[in-house]
């Protein structure tokens, strides 16, 4: 109920928003060839009209969607590290993640998690040589 009632909160703002700049609004369904467990943040970097960022909150992944396609990545852009969890520093996957304003330059955005003693943690990683692929460094 609750997640509905945000789901539902997040679109009328989106909506809202849209409205108010006098912009149009389309909404698609996508089949993905992957299955996205739970996604609670779709975003694209300033500039990029290519490419929308899908997180999975569940998997702790961020997906590209091709928006001239379609398509959704079947590799992660980013995944949180797995030994994060064998180590328990991640408690709960990923949360949000926010493209830094010079994105397109520097490669730099921010993903934040769950840590360990339950605190919201922020991690600042780049995009590495390939621009769908975050440095896994």
């Amino acid at each position: 109920m609750l997640r509905s009632y945000i789901s539902a909160l997040l679109l009328g703002t989106v909506l809202l928003s849209h409205a108010a700049l006098g912009a149009t609004l389309t909404l698609q369904r996508v089949v993905s060839p992957i299955d996205i467990k739970n996604p609670i943040q779709v975003a694209a970097p300033a500039g990029d009209t290519d490419r929308l960022f899908v997180l999975d909150r569940q998997k702790g992944e961020i997906y590209i969607q091709n928006r001239t396609t379609g398509n959704i990545s079947t590799t992660p852009f980013f995944a949180l590290p797995t030994e994060l969890f064998a180590k328990g520093v991640v408690t709960q996957n990923a949360f949000s993640f926010v493209f830094a304003p010079n994105f397109a330059t520097t490669g730099k955005l921010h993903v934040s998690f769950i840590n360990k003693l339950d605190d919201l943690q922020v991690v600042e990683v780049r995009v590495g040589a390939d621009p769908n692929l975050v440095d896994p460094g």
